[in-house]
């Protein structure tokens, strides 16, 4: 209050029953309130608790707005927040009720976009999707950046209750993007899936690793709705800080989708490889050329956007080179984090994955450093918060956008919490939404549709041209820009105001009243910081079952209490993708080769299990099955860039295939007469017996790009049965692979355990399919010269003929619906607030599915200048190990 006296009573609101009376014990001040020149004294009543909704009085100044104490008091906040996002999107029509209203806009900038500017002609490539910027509807890489890294790390931090607070007007599909199908993701994640697809595609169509600064029309447009903007648009001129942001985004996206969408999870680090490894030939600062255009301009030098991009290059891969690269970059700042930052030096986020991964081989000065300056910095926070008549964390400083900076600064007060529990932290993180949210100088709201008086006329030209009287709601605005400078409403203010008075609720004060994605991401994480479970949740996405990926069923069960531990680990254990069977046709040819047609129908099937080793990054593997009256017939194929065969008689130590069959089914849990396990090494057509004689039967190997082929084809005669349709065999494949000539690293398994050798119990099954059609004579024709073994050795070519028609099968596989829970365990925080909110003590155990990943990219290889072969790491919760 300002100018306030003596006492207060707290009074319920729904009956004006007095509930709580204090005395000037509980009263602090007057202080001296320079940047708005008020007095201004302080009232603490936060040892009630009681929930409800509330008003205070105080004698002599009056009765303040309604507010409620809850344990959840900021979930609505976060989920109207985070909506805004949703109405933010570009390239679709959007609809959604927030507060009663329906908001939204038509099908906007579908022509997206022209090659013109970067040198490829006029026409048109696909760069329709993300998100309009800010007021404008322009889309800049520098600028989604460090928002998708402040929603990134939102996840990574808070996602076991984020999971649990629904988003119900997030859509699955999207008419027109057959490529967005989010059915298994988590709510929150949907939104950055769809802005992760804009993402990819501002990066050259050339190969070359470049990515455009922005994609934009050449001027700003009018205050018109963003379907109607007609206006050509671009893409800009490539930037070494929008490459490297890009590079950040995409690695973040991989470790993070990966539980959810392995096939695009793996696409996103294909693409960051590539850009990564442009940036590290070409070490030069590039700035764009954007003499044609006047819209936003996000110029920034990039020493700060290359250290994000080794870092979470080295996080999500644990590559050797990208860690040499942060730890070179890491060493250059003497200064390690900075207590206030944006989208024009994004060296923090950098700082907080390197110091929150729990990678071995960190260097542990650089580590000591991180933390000393983060602590040094969140102190410094907290005294600027301390010394403020309205506790801002940011003092008396204000600028153009201040509003996200005193927002981001609950991710730095946040971590600091994290690795050095501190009551004082998470309070000043809370004074940060309490100014944001009225505690201020305008007794206002700065958020559109949240608390008292918020904006009504915010520079947004959706907002100004939709006719709704009510803005969009939940955007958070700039803030006062410090001076009466920056835009005509700001100039036609009087000179001498206090420096927090300088923001005006006028739709023409861009530099005070604009929204922009950066700060809203800021404000979505201060936000999902103090989110609580709505209940003790079930969460449980659902894939369904396709050629496509696996089905992955988590439950999470989440204990409220308010803490968080940085680091999980977790393992997952996804259900089989059941392979499509179909008849081999009448011409079987073995040679290595799955080019020929009678391989080309159906539908591949992903070997995704890690069942010995780590994550194989740069491995993945995927096979289809034929069969006919004379045969059974394995093709795999396997995406490996670095092969070996170099271990002698100890061929799994090698890059090869293995078949399993349980001729039988009998589920025996030790190797009997009708159980087997054949392999076949890369470039050696011999099959390897572990168990089982192979009889006649035959395999080849073929080569592809970044890769290699296997076919095995095994006679019946030789397993020993007649098939049948509606016959059932336990049936597996696995794949060693071997990274650096020594031993293996792991293997993949489609359905069993690294036990398969032992126990053929872990198979799945393979059900043989009806006749496909007519009888007809198949038959099998061995083309490769292959030298292969069992009690002898010789070069054969042979056909086999038989006078039955051929029949398809069906491939189930029985594996369980996994149970995942992960406890986190760190210190109770207690801390105390002297705003409008009660005492708040929280402990936080929160369970999380954990989750071992799995490559399941199927295009070649890259080719990468490191040389170190990198894997997937166990970095934070949700990331890959």
């Amino acid at each position: 209050m300002t100018k306030g006296r003596r006492s207060l009573r707290r009074f319920r609101a729904s009956t004006n029953a007095v509930v709580f009376s204090s005395t000037a014990a509980n009263i602090t001040g007057p202080v001296n309130a320079t940047d708005s020149n008020e007095t201004v004294y302080k009232l603490n009543f936060t040892s009630f608790t009681t929930p409800g909704t509330y008003y205070v009085d105080v004698t002599g100044v009056g009765r303040s707005v309604n507010f409620t104490i809850a344990d959840n008091v900021y979930n609505d906040a976060y989920i109207t927040s985070y909506k805004s996002m949703y109405y933010w999107r570009c390239g679709m029509a959007v609809s959604a009720v927030t507060n009663g209203q329906t908001f939204g806009h038509g099908a906007c900038h579908t022509n997206d976009a022209n090659q013109n500017y970067i040198g490829f002609g006029s026409n048109i490539r696909d760069g329709k999707g993300g998100w309009h910027d800010a007021g404008d509807f322009n889309k800049y890489i520098v600028n989604a950046g460090i928002t998708m890294g402040m929603f990134f790390m939102a996840w990574e931090h808070y996602g076991s209750v984020l999971n649990n607070i629904p988003l119900t007007y997030m859509p699955n599909t999207v008419a027109g993007y057959p490529e967005y199908n989010v059915s298994a993701y988590p709510d929150f994640l949907k939104e950055l899936r769809w802005e992760m697809d804009w993402v990819l595609k501002m990066q050259y169509p050339d190969g070359s690793g470049k990515v455009s600064h922005k994609l934009s029309t050449l001027n700003f447009g009018g205050f018109i709705m963003p379907e109607t903007e007609t206006a050509t648009r671009y893409y800009v001129d490539w930037g070494s800080a929008a490459t490297a942001d890009f590079v950040a985004m995409c690695a973040m996206a991989a470790r993070i989708f990966y539980p959810y969408d392995p096939v695009y999870a793996q696409k996103c680090l294909d693409a960051a490889w590539v850009s990564y490894n442009f940036l590290r030939t070409n070490t030069a600062n590039k700035n764009p050329d954007q003499s044609a255009f006047t819209t936003g301009g996000y110029g920034t030098t990039d020493s700060d956007d290359r250290l994000w991009a080794a870092a979470e290059m080295w996080a999500t891969t644990g590559d050797a080179n990208a860690k040499t690269d942060l730890d070179n970059r890491a060493n250059a700042y003497s200064d390690k984090t900075d207590e206030d930052f944006d989208w024009g030096n994004v060296k923090n986020l950098g700082m907080y994955t390197y110091l929150m991964c729990t990678r071995t081989g960190k260097n542990t000065a650089i580590v000591n450093d991180i933390q000393a300056d983060l602590i040094a910095d969140a102190n410094t926070i907290v005294t600027k918060k301390n010394n403020h008549a309205y506790s801002r964390p940011l003092g008396t400083n204000f600028y153009w956008g201040c509003n996200g900076s005193v927002a981001r600064q609950t991710m730095l007060l946040q971590i600091a919490n994290m690795v050095s529990p501190n009551a004082n932290y998470v309070n000043t993180a809370l004074d940060s939404l309490g100014y944001l949210l009225g505690r201020n100088p305008f007794r206002r709201s700065y958020v559109t549709g949240i608390g008292t008086s918020p904006p009504m006329y915010p520079h947004d030209r959706t907002s100004g041209a939709d006719g709704i009287t009510n803005p969009v709601p939940g955007y958070l605005v700039g803030g006062s820009n410090g001076t009466n400078s920056g835009d005509p409403a700001l100039t036609a203010m009087p000179a001498g105001l206090g420096a927090a008075m300088y923001w005006t609720d006028n739709q023409d004060s861009y530099a005070s009243n604009e929204i922009a994605i950066n700060w809203q991401g800021a404000l979505v994480y201060a936000l999902a910081g103090f989110c609580k479970n709505p209940s003790v949740p079930t969460f449980t996405p659902t894939n369904t079952n396709t050629p496509d990926g696996p089905t992955y069923t988590f439950t999470n069960t989440a204990t409220q209490t308010n803490t968080y531990t940085p680091s999980h680990t977790f393992t997952v254990t996804p259900t089989v993708v059941l392979p499509v069977a179909i008849c081999s046709g009448p011409s079987l040819i073995i040679d290595g080769s799955l080019d020929e047609a009678f391989w080309q129908a159906g539908e591949w099937t992903e070997v995704l299990k890690v069942v010995t080793g780590t994550m194989p990054a740069p491995v993945s593997a995927r096979y289809k099955v034929r069969y006919d009256d004379y045969g059974f017939t394995l093709g795999v194929q396997i995406t490996d860039s670095a092969l070996y065969n170099d271990s002698g008689t100890e061929w799994y130590n090698d890059d090869s295939v293995e078949l399993y069959l349980d001729v039988n089914n009998d589920k025996s849990t030790t190797y009997d007469a009708d159980d087997y396990q054949f392999s076949v090494r890369y470039v050696e057509g011999i099959i390897r017996e572990q168990s089982g004689d192979p009889g006649n039967a035959y395999a080849a190997y073929g080569y592809i790009v970044g890769g290699y082929t296997v076919e095995i084809d095994v006679p019946w005669a030789d397993l020993g049965v007649t098939p049948f349709e509606g016959m059932v065999m336990g049936f597996d494949v696995g794949v060693n692979y071997d990274q650096d000539g020594d031993e293996r690293e792991g293997v993949l398994m489609w359905n069993g355990t690294s036990t398969n050798w032992q126990n053929p119990s872990n198979f799945g099954e393979v059900t043989l399919g009806a006749p496909c059609g007519a009888a007809e004579t198949p038959t099998h024709t061995y083309t490769n010269t292959s030298t292969y073994t069992h009690t002898a050795s010789y070069t054969s070519t042979f056909t086999n003929t038989a006078t039955v028609p051929t029949n398809t099968f069906t491939s189930t596989a029985t594996v369980p619906t996994n149970t995942f829970t992960n406890t986190a365990t760190v210190p109770t925080n207690t801390f105390t607030s002297t705003a409008t909110a009660p005492t708040y003590t929280f402990t936080s155990t929160a369970t999380a599915p954990a989750n071992t990943f799995t490559s399941t990219a199927t295009a070649p290889a890259n080719t990468f200048t490191s040389t170190d072969v990198y894997k997937y790491g166990n970095c934070s919760d949700k990331y890959f190990h």
